[in-house]
């Protein structure tokens, strides 16, 4: 449960920063799943591109900072991982040189 705005806000930016990273044909994929005995979802947002070199995953959830040169201000991630955390949940991101994953998890609510 979130707003829908600022979980939009969320997925929007995962999205586009996949679908820059990906060369002309490349593949995106979204995929969601109930995890944790239907406590939590977890959404993955994966790509095919290039990768995150490994230098620079430390710092990837940092203000400021991009691996897009002179394409916006670099605040994107900063922001998913702060919107989602609000919502007691957990971004991670796993890559190498054949593409990157950024997986969300958020707790389901619970009636």
């Amino acid at each position: 449960m979130g707003a829908s705005g600022e979980l939009r806000q969320v997925f929007t930016n995962l999205v586009i920063n996949a679908l820059d990273a990906v060369p002309r044909g490349g593949r995106l994929i979204i995929r969601s799943m109930v995890v944790n005995k239907g406590q939590v979802v977890s959404i993955c947002v994966a790509d095919n591109g290039s990768g995150v070199p490994t230098s620079l995953r430390r710092r990837i959830f940092e203000p400021f900072f991009s691996t897009k040169e002179a394409k916006g201000p670099g605040l994107g991630l900063w922001v998913c991982k702060n919107l989602v955390e609000k919502y007691g949940g957990s971004i991670r991101l796993r890559s190498s040189g054949q593409g990157t994953v950024f997986r969300v998890c958020l707790p389901m609510k619970s009636d």
